[in-house]
């Protein structure tokens, strides 16, 4: 289901209007996307594994920071980040912001490939101590939902099942004042939901998962 048929499914089929007249487009688009942010969310805590994806990232000497992974959808949660240019392959361990700035004072000792930790900031990955050489490392992370919109797709790994729990979802929202029809689709909703979690939960793969991004009523 495409995001264009999914406001067709919502007007025509569950909400009965099949042009805007109570409901505005906007508030159609905003209930959709807010509902796939949820359900995508929901998929996440499942299960966290399910959509991690990996991503190389290769640095230069005397570079500190470089770009993360995932476009401009916001931070990926990253989960594991590994030097793959050495052999044997080396594991990179996270470190906080004020620890790398301690890090770099007290490292008066030669560089050596495979010690440096890594930190996040401002949207980017940083290493310490700064590369003196050029190496690679891989990066297994979460990518932030990219807000599908008109002419758009959801998310590849998302079933029929998740497309109608997000148009169901979608309904939730915009019928939330209105009790005669939230008595409706909210106990569907809810079910497709715990379906979704059960299925997810059961699921066994080693790709990583999801972000939350937070959303108002």
């Amino acid at each position: 289901m495409t995001f264009d048929q999914a406001v067709t499914y919502i007007r025509g089929v569950l909400l009965g209007e099949t042009t805007a007249a109570f409901w505005t487009s906007a508030q159609v688009i905003l209930a959709i996307q807010r509902s796939y942010v949820e359900i995508y969310t929901q998929m996440v805590q499942a299960n966290e594994d399910h959509f991690t994806v990996d991503a190389d990232i290769t640095y230069v000497a005397n570079q500190q920071l470089y770009n993360l992974p995932g476009g401009t959808n916001g931070t990926p949660r990253i989960r594991f980040v590994k030097r793959t240019d050495l052999s044997p392959q080396v594991e990179l361990r996270p470190c906080r912001f004020e620890e790398m700035l301690q890090f770099e004072r007290i490292t008066s000792a030669p560089y050596v490939d495979g010690t440096e930790k890594y930190f996040l900031i401002s949207g980017k990955i940083g290493f310490t101590p700064t590369p003196n050489s050029s190496g690679t490392v891989k990066i297994y992370y979460v990518p932030s939902p990219a807000l599908p919109t008109t002419g758009g797709v959801f998310a590849q790994e998302m079933t029929d099942l998740h497309h109608e729990a997000i148009c169901f979802g979608a309904v939730v929202r915009l019928t939330v004042k209105n009790r005669e029809l939230l008595d409706v689709f909210a106990p569907h909703f809810n079910r497709l939901l715990e379906q979704l979690k059960n299925d997810t939960q059961r699921r066994q793969t080693q790709e990583p998962i999801g972000f939350s991004m937070p959303y108002e009523q």
